[in-house]
């Protein structure tokens, strides 16, 4: 079943930078019957160490700093696209594979946010010196299970010293969280000019869900800038689903 969700969403994403971590996958994401109660105080640093208190605690202090201070009241993304855009075949997709993909297209959301690193002697209005950085997240439901499955990428202009990425399942319905995910691992490639660049990212289910209800999905990414440079604000994505 995994391997059949993370093909699907390949397809569906077309976004040539996700597709090329396919092998930053996880073990579908635990969902806890009762979830972690969250009100308009509790921050993302008290629902990570909630879910994964080693994972936590194995962050870069500037970074524990920023969770800790970073409300899950105050994240705020753009408006989704209601669907993810056109899907991208490989040559050994079947009819039936592409027929489940454009299906799954309708009811799939995209939503993404991009900040900047900018240079510390400069004011983030300037941006003469900035690198972008952006946050990528796909979440559709299921079509056969009551499951959401979700694809999250995070990208740097820059070589990135460190980066934690999250992502939270929330039950709209009792306000309570039910899963957290996360990764720090982060892939550096060069390019043509030679400049080099970070990537890192999520592609995983939340499995067990309520049938017909509905969920919130929220991802964030922070990050410790290159020396000599500030950044302006943690990323920020999100999607509003109903499980099958």
């Amino acid at each position: 079943m995994k391997k059949c969700f993370v093909r699907l969403l390949s397809i569906l994403f077309a976004v040539v930078l996700t597709l090329s971590l396919a092998g930053c996958s996880s073990p579908n994401t635990k969902v806890t019957a009762k979830g972690y109660p969250a009100d308009e105080n509790t921050t993302w640093g008290e629902l990570f160490e909630h879910f994964d208190k080693e994972g936590f605690h194995s962050l870069p202090a500037e970074i524990q700093e920023q969770l800790k201070a970073d409300l899950l009241s105050d994240d705020i993304w753009e408006e989704p696209d209601i669907q993810a855009g056109t899907p991208v075949y490989s040559a050994d997709t079947t009819e039936e594979e592409m027929k489940k993909s454009e299906e799954q297209l309708k009811q799939s959301v995209r939503s993404s946010s991009m900040e900047f690193f900018y240079n510390e002697n400069e004011s983030p209005e300037d941006f003469e010196d900035a690198s972008l950085l952006s946050l990528d997240l796909l979440a559709t439901p299921a079509l056969e299970d009551a499951a959401i499955e979700y694809m999250v990428s995070f990208s740097s202009e820059q070589e990135c010293p460190a980066a934690v990425i999250i992502i939270a399942l929330q039950d709209k319905e009792t306000g309570n969280y039910l899963a957290c995910n996360s990764t720090s691992k982060l892939e550096d490639h060069t390019n043509g000019s030679g400049k080099t660049y970070s990537i890192g990212g999520l592609t995983d289910v939340f499995l067990d869900l309520q049938t017909g209800h509905e969920y919130k999905v929220q991802a964030i990414a922070i990050t410790v800038p290159p020396e000599g440079y500030l950044l302006t604000s943690p990323l920020y994505a999100g999607a509003e689903l109903t499980s099958k």
